[in-house]
């Protein structure tokens, strides 16, 4: 049980570091694109910087593929150009966790596991930027070294530490907080923890581990429905879980069923990176060598036994692994002493393995230690520095301090004078955004007026003189033809003005809600849009209910809410908006940051929240206030 799962790490580490951050363009490079004549081509200008790094990664990829690996110096000199560009230019980032990814995969297809961790490290300060922190690459490596080296309580213990973490990705990448790529890691991830579990006989934890990646696998399929190398990649590693787990627990029918799923899965889809399929069939054909040994179906384990030894290697340990099926092979037929004579060859090769890792842990150790001697002496001569320079180092801190706080002093006033302008400006944008909006209101009811006397006078006169032309036609009938006539006239004059008192007087509110919404963007101006997204939505009929101490008093409310967000949330995001609810109408602010606790901000003056307390009251309002680690929101909703 131990080698099947012990395989099924190994051979899916390539596909691991594969979907980190490699082109999905195959250029099915030939012998004579050896790196070589790519750099010939690059010097020639026949390749862009960006082409040349990608061309150089297919090709890697490509002797990965094939079973090739390399001595470090001999990589080194082989991607000696890709380093020097992949430096050259900031755009270039996922280029430099590339190359430190393929010295940590050529290492991990030799069992090199300490050199693995040292450049999964490497490759966790490019894609963190802190040293300290560990990258999904970084745990995947080092659970694959205690794997490989049978401390499996070793890995369960170290993936324990960043379980939870996992166990959340499908809720994560729901709400938009990991990539489809970190998660594709993460299933990965899940895909080797299981075989610790299942050494360490935790039903529980293995169950658990096919749980989360069956809820990751459904959050993830529909973000990577347009590449079907990590569609498939997923349903593997899906499947693999699903097959240890149902090898485990003796149930052999669902296990062959996944093996049969992964069979029909990867004879539908045609067009396969190179990478996927050769990782992928070799799995496979794996998982049918030991569900046949597990059934003592000795003549298809056979079969597949002799297939898989047709296989070119992808690790280094492709001899004993053999060797391992072969043994157990004959041991399954009865012949045990042929079973035993394979086994110790295979005994040797995994001895001779395990050697050389524990030779490479020693020569790391000792560079460790040997580190740590020539630090201890460079910290007593750094010792000695410091006494003798120590007065010189008080003299000059004196002098500095003085320049300090003289710059300090200024540093504050101008501070201040910055605060002071930005409250001016703020202030007055709010005057010029209620000036505006009293002559708007003036505006809106000269037009009501003026629609009202055209309704109520000029109308009803026009109404008036129709009446009277239409009596002196029926007294006079000689002139009853011209004045019908006159009449008609008459009518679509009157229709005409009355339409147009009407219009006047019921469109008077109309654009009330646009006009509104620039004076509200005008108050949030101090919010710089290189720095924070604003979306402000105000709804007309919203604002045509409202009089004007009432727009006067949102227009302070969001005045001061949005000096609130400037000063103190640390946000990113701000949100504005105004609309009817039933019978209210409702003022909504909110931001995306750091929040506070309203209950200690309330009991201490401070943010302006009695300000706007204060002026709620006076829109006889209710006013709400929520605040989290996801940021803060404010509702004022009054009747209007």
């Amino acid at each position: 049980m131990y080698m099947m799962m012990r395989k099924v790490a190994v051979t899916l580490v390539m596909l691991f570091f594969f979907f980190s951050g490699y082109g999905q363009e195959t250029a099915a490079p030939q012998v004579e694109t050896q790196f070589g004549a790519l750099k010939t081509q690059y010097e020639k200008g026949a390749l862009s910087k960006a082409r040349y790094l990608h061309l150089a990664d297919s090709l890697l990829i490509s002797f990965f593929t094939g079973g090739t690996y390399f001595e470090r110096s001999e990589l080194e000199g082989h991607l000696s150009l890709f380093k020097d560009i992949a430096w050259s230019e900031e755009e270039f980032g996922m280029q430099r966790i590339n190359y430190f990814e393929h010295f940590m995969n050529n290492a991990l297809m030799q069992s090199k596991g300490g050199e693995a961790i040292y450049f999964s490290e490497k490759v966790s300060r490019e894609i963190t930027g802190d040293p300290h922190r560990k990258s999904l690459v970084e745990l995947f490596t080092k659970c694959i070294f205690y794997i490989k080296n049978k401390n499996h309580a070793k890995a369960a213990t170290f993936y324990k530490e960043e379980a939870d973490l996992i166990r959340a990705y499908p809720e994560s990448l729901k709400a938009g907080k990991v990539s489809a790529d970190e998660a594709l890691k993460a299933m990965h991830l899940l895909s080797i923890i299981i075989t610790p579990y299942i050494e360490l006989n935790d039903t529980t934890e293995v169950l658990n581990t096919v749980n989360t990646a069956e809820r990751l696998s459904r959050e993830l399929k529909p973000l990577v429905s347009d590449d079907k190398e990590k569609v498939v990649m997923t349903q593997i590693l899906l499947n693999s879980m699903r097959y240890s787990s149902k090898i485990f627990l003796r149930d052999y029918p669902g296990a062959k069923a996944e093996l049969l799923a992964t069979r029909e899965l990867l004879d539908g889809e045609k067009g396969l990176a190179e990478y996927v399929s050769v990782a992928a069939e070799y799995n496979l054909l794996e998982w049918w060598i030991s569900y046949y040994l597990e059934t003592k179906d000795n003549a298809n384990a056979a079969a597949y036994l002799e297939r898989y030894a047709a296989t070119p290697p992808i690790s280094e340990d492709y001899s004993s692994t053999l060797n391992t099926f072969r043994a157990r092979l004959k041991a399954n037929e009865g012949y045990y002493r042929e079973a035993y004579d394979i086994m110790v060859t295979a005994g040797k090769d995994k001895d001779e393995l395990y050697a050389r890792m524990m030779n490479e842990l020693d020569d790391l150790l000792y560079s460790h230690t040997a580190s740590e001697m020539s630090q201890i002496a460079l910290q007593q001569a750094e010792t000695e520095k410091k006494r003798q320079t120590t007065w010189i180092v008080i003299i000059s801190v004196l002098a500095v301090g003085a320049l300090a706080a003289a710059y300090l002093r200024m540093q504050r006033e101008k501070r201040k004078s910055a605060e002071i302008v930005a409250r001016l400006n703020q202030e007055a944008n709010l005057q010029i955004a209620i000036l505006e909006e009293e002559k708007r209101q003036a505006s809106r009811k000269e037009q009501e007026r003026i629609g009202m006397e055209l309704h109520d006078g000029l109308s009803a006169s026009m109404a008036a003189l129709l009446y009277q032309v239409g009596d002196v036609a029926a007294e006079i009938p000689e002139a009853s033809r011209k004045l019908i006539e006159v009449q008609r006239q008459m009518e679509q004059v009157y229709q005409a003005v009355r339409s147009k008192s009407h219009y006047w007087h019921d469109s008077s509110g109309d654009g009330d809600g646009v006009y509104f919404q620039q004076q509200v963007e005008k108050l949030t101006q101090t919010l710089p849009d290189a720095r924070y997204a604003k979306e402000i939505e105000i709804d007309s009929e919203a604002v045509r209910s409202l009089g004007l101490n009432q727009r006067v008093e949102i227009l302070r409310i969001v005045q001061e809410a949005v000096t609130n967000i400037l000063k103190h949330a640390r946000a990113s995001v701000v949100n504005i908006f105004l609309y009817k609810k039933g019978g209210e109408t409702v003022l909504h602010i909110s931001d995306n940051g750091k929040g506070f606790d309203p209950e200690k901000v309330k009991a201490r003056s401070g943010l302006g929240l009695k300000s706007i307390s204060e002026r709620a009251a006076r829109l006889n309002g209710r006013m709400e206030i929520s605040s989290g680690k996801e940021g803060s929101s404010l509702e004022i909703s009054f009747a209007g």
